[in-house]
């Protein structure tokens, strides 16, 4: 039995790439030669050894064969005894491509850990049959295992399995919010972790959260696996601040080792040797893909050397399995896990040019929407360098965009061209707002004055103990004069002209300690020497200006710090900040100027003094003199001068959307770091550069991001009153607020004459009632229709002005009653509810007597439209029509709402893969479907009138009377 076990190898597909084949010779050199007894020494200490030496399996087709571990697998086994050897937890966590033998694996793993102990364990999978499916591997292990434990199966159910060695194995779902709650474990097996429902009741989160506690003594295992699911949750946070096996045994070696530090173990598909074509592509057909290849396939043959039986695989998988589309093919079969940047790197948005970790969904950049931003953990950085001045921060494998196509790690980019791409600026004045002397709400709008001040303040200004200095050549005048009034308008002080010594220059002098405090807020100080002083870099408040505002900035800057030859040919920049330069090339890339740094070693007095150069060439600077220029007139005369000078027959310098990387270091410290998703190209501008985004998300948002921003804006400004609606004994319903929040009812805007109303309601759908754990919810809202408002002269949109408090779980008469009194404190308004889940709620509505909102659906049998009640999708077709109007409505800024929950479920509406416009993955559509039914049904709404009391005589009017026409009479 032995000696059949040591010939392992039934299947060669192919040469592996050379670092797998590597892996794979290794394990192959290991087992050669042994004797019985040796292999059975190595099989007690291995699972690879075990699982190749003494299990079979049935493979693809079928065929029962005696298995070589992948290269995934070698790598869990070596993670697993690693981990062991070293006396520590086994926390393993997997990203894997489809069907890669992982979960098998993970099972096998714990299956021969209780073998060698007694140990008890639990699967836990997304559906419970995906758990049960995994103990049967567990189980057909022991039937087929060879090795001879000794142990044989007590007990088999469809929940649970033990041996009578005392070992024990059990199964829950992720769909239990309270799986694996109590008791004490010794083995976990949690697979597609990553798929696991992301509700509010049940989420990867909390399940963890309760299994892992009984999960905590020192030889425990615990194996997480799952294909990417999105950027989101558990699995995804827990991956991101996993460490390889390489960093934890470092991390053990310095005596830093968390106890529940997860190691993480990766395999990209095309390491696989069975994911290649078996038989070799012919000439006709490696033609054709050369004359076909895609930027993926660029990327794959540059970066990882994918061979053309790779591609061939690739190419048939993404036709036959993954419909057609590559962007399925790259969600399942990943080829890297997560790369990411620091948070030093400024991503350019609609916003401005802001950190990348403020980067939020929904934001817009040059190149799409951002479907995911988030933190990847801690990692060491390297800094990225081009010839002409560009720089980024990003860790050694993350991928950057080349000029010729594809993508490259970074710490491979030495010599090689980068792509460069124009950045966008934001598109409104940035207010800065902070909090004053006794919690004063302040706030300062940054206009082009402002950028002006600023910019010529980082040039040639100072400040030293509450006084602001700025020193202009006396040549300027007008400069003078032009700086003098922006004191005077900006700060409300008097300015104080002086002459510096003997120098040819005019000094501007304002002196206020409120000065002080403002460039605090501003973030234009640090600590120097001898107190706060200037810092020289751009202020984050032009960082997030509009291009008008960033010109004016630069303007001024370059007249203080600037020079131009009398050509105008060139113009120069000098600072001795280097990082400072590096940020003005990539605001003059954003007017598609490019500028070239260069050192510079200035003499003075037989000192020398190093700085840089900012060098705008012939060819850039009629577009430098138009769009920015100099601040005074003498400066910018030379413009003019250069263009009458001939070119002396050489051509103008032109800079193409590429650079070279001259260095990448890296370096020692740990930092945060961030990545992207992209509803589009793969890729976004950091910094000037393009680089790639590195996790799979599984839609594109349907609705307009830039309006539901503007939307979730107003939102965000918005107040409303919490309370109850209360039914008075004369049937009216008044509202009672309550200032603790706990009210059930939130209005933003009470009921006014003359207005149209409508109530929706989408009632829950039922889904989830069968598992009991998560019921579904439901949603009521009250719309008000556009109106002109005669006051402000203005047209006012159509408004969400009341729902009940999200989220809604409410039984079927808790919700019609909810219904029945919003729409008699709104003036009988319209009520409209979505009945396919509905019919109880209706019959409540109806039973009470509120106006009911009546379709009328084209009857069959009677050849003529009918009249029913309640709103009705009877098929795939209504559904995308009122999704679709609904779009246009947001689209063009017709509907506002209040509710930031209405405005997270509107972000995460998503078109998926498959065409299918729906809630992303763990979140919910309720009120956008309430928004879409009320579009539809506003303009069946009535107008809500002002109840007024009719004038009555008082009872006591006659008497009142009588007793005048007595007085008369004397």
């Amino acid at each position: 039995m032995i000696a059949d076990a040591l010939d392992i190898l039934e299947i060669e597909p192919g040469p592996p790439p050379p670092e797998v084949a590597k892996e794979l010779q290794w394990f192959r050199d290991m087992l050669a030669g042994k004797s019985a007894d040796e292999l059975m020494v190595l099989a007690l200490q291995s699972p690879a050894v075990h699982f190749a030496a003494f299990v079979t399996i049935r493979d693809k087709d079928n065929r029962e064969i005696r298995p070589e571990p992948n290269v995934l697998q070698l790598r869990m086994s070596k993670a697993y005894e690693t981990l062991r050897q070293m006396g520590v937890k086994v926390r393993i966590i997997c990203v894997k491509p489809r069907r890669a033998g992982c979960s098998s694996f993970a099972a096998h793993i714990v299956y021969h850990h209780s073998q060698r102990f007694r140990s008890e364990g639990i699967t836990i999978s997304d559906i419970k049959a995906h758990s049960q499916e995994l103990m049967e591997k567990v189980s057909g292990y022991s039937k087929v295992d060879r090795f001879p434990w000794g142990h044989r199966i007590t007990g088999d159910t469809a929940y649970s399995l033990a041996w009578d060695n005392g070992s024990k194995w059990t199964v829950d779902t992720a769909e239990n919010p309270n799986a694996g709650v109590g008791g004490t474990r010794h083995l976990g097996h949690f697979s597609e972790v990553a798929k696991w429902p992301q509700t509010t009741v049940k989420n990867s989160e909390k399940t963890m959260a309760a299994v892992l506690p009984s999960l905590s003594g020192k030889n425990t295992v615990c194996i997480a696996e799952s294909t990417p699911e999105g950027a989101q949750g558990w699995f995804y946070d827990t991956y991101c601040n996993a460490v390889t096996l390489d960093q934890f045994i470092e991390m053990h070696a310095k005596g830093i080792c968390p106890e529940e530090q997860w190691v993480k173990v990766f395999a990209a598909w095309w390491e696989f040797t069975d994911n290649r074509r078996m038989e070799p592509v012919s000439q006709v057909e490696i033609d054709h893909f050369k004359e076909t290849l895609t930027d993926d396939e660029r990327e794959g043959i540059e970066i990882y050397g994918w061979s053309w039986e790779q591609i061939g695989w690739r190419r048939d998988t993404i036709r036959n399995v993954c419909n057609g589309d590559s962007r399925v093919f790259k969600f399942y079969y990943p080829s890297d896990d997560v790369s990411c940047l620091s948070s030093d790197n400024r991503v350019p948005t609609k916003r401005g040019m802001i950190p990348v970790n403020e980067v939020v969904p929904g934001d817009v950049l040059a190149n799409g929407t951002v479907l995911n931003a988030f933190q990847s953990g801690t990692k060491k950085v390297g800094t990225l360098e081009t010839k002409r001045g560009f720089r980024i921060e990003c860790t050694p494998d993350h991928r950057i965009a080349l000029a010729d196509g594809g993508f490259c790690n970074a710490s491979s980019m030495v010599g090689k061209r980068v792509r460069i791409m124009k950045p966008v600026f934001a598109e409104e004045n940035h207010v800065q707002r902070w909090r004053g002397f006794a919690g004063a709400s302040c706030s300062l709008e940054i206009n082009d004055q402002w950028g002006r001040f600023l910019g010529y303040f980082c040039g040639d200004g100072s400040l030293y103990k509450n006084q602001l200095s700025m020193v202009m050549d006396e040549r300027d005048s007008d400069v003078v004069e032009l700086m003098s009034n922006d004191c005077r308008e900006l700060l409300g002080l008097e300015v104080v002209r002086r002459r510096p010594g003997s120098a040819h220059a005019t000094e501007l002098r304002v002196a206020d300690h409120r000065i002080t405090e403002l460039f605090e807020e501003l973030g234009i100080l640090h600590d120097g020497p001898c107190g706060r002083k200037r810092l020289v870099a751009v202020p984050e408040c032009i960082w997030r200006s509009p291009k008008p505002v960033v010109a004016a900035f630069l303007n001024a800057l370059y007249e203080a710090d600037g020079h131009t030859r009398r050509t105008g040919k060139f113009v120069m920049f000098h600072s001795k900040h280097k990082r400072f330069c590096q940020d003005i090339i990539v605001l003059l890339l954003g007017f598609g100027i490019y500028g070239k740094l260069r050192p510079v070693f200035a003499k003075l007095n037989g000192k020398v003094f190093p700085g840089w150069t900012i060098l705008i060439s012939a060819g850039y600077t009629e577009s430098f003199y138009r769009q920015i220029g100099f601040l005074g007139s003498r400066k910018q005369a030379f413009a003019t001068a250069g263009d009458n000078l001939k070119n002396n027959g050489r051509p103008p310098d032109i800079l193409d959307d590429t650079d070279e990387v001259v260095s990448y270091e890296l370096g020692d410290k740990d930092v945060p770091v961030y990545d992207l998703t992209m509803d589009s190209d793969p890729e976004f501008c950091a910094g000037g550069v393009v680089v790639h985004n590195c996790w799979t998300a599984s839609g594109s948002p349907r609705f307009d991001i830039p309006a539901i921003l503007d939307m979730e804006a107003v939102a965000k400004r918005s107040t409303f009153d919490t309370g109850y609606l209360v039914t008075q004994p004369n049937k009216r319903v008044s509202f009672s607020p309550v200032r603790d929040g706990s009210g059930e009812i939130q209005i933003a805007e009470h009921p006014m004459d003359g207005l149209r109303y409508v109530v929706i309601g989408d009632p829950a759908t039922g889904e989830s009632q069968t598992i009991g754990a998560d019921p579904d919810r439901s949603s009521v809202m009250v719309l008000r229709d556009g109106y002109h408002d005669r006051s402000m002269n203005v047209w006012r949109p159509l408004k969400q002005v009341a729902r009940v408090k999200y989220p809604f779980y409410g039984d079927d008469d808790i919700m019609a009653s909810h219904m029945v009194r919003l729409s008699k404190y709104y003036g009988h308004a319209l009520v409209a509810l979505e009945v396919n889940m509905g019919l109880q709620v209706l019959r409540l509505l109806r039973d009470s007597g509120v106006p009911l909102y009546k379709r009328h659906p084209e009857s069959f049998k009677l050849n003529k439209p009918v009249e029913q009640y309640g709103f009705k999708l009877t098929d795939a077709d209504q559904r995308r029509y009122i999704i679709e109007k609904l779009a246009a409505a947001i689209r063009s800024r017709e509907i506002e709402v209040f509710s930031l929950d209405t405005c997270k479920e509107l972000k995460n509406f998503v078109t998926k893969s498959n065409g299918k416009a729906e809630a992303a993955n763990g979140a919910h559509d309720d009120d956008v479907m309430c928004l879409a039914m009320g579009w539809e049904v506003m303009p069946s709404a009535g107008t809500f009138r002002l109840l007024s009391k009719k004038d009555h005589d008082p009872r006591d009017l006659r008497s009142w009377q009588r007793v005048r026409n007595m007085a008369d009479l004397f």
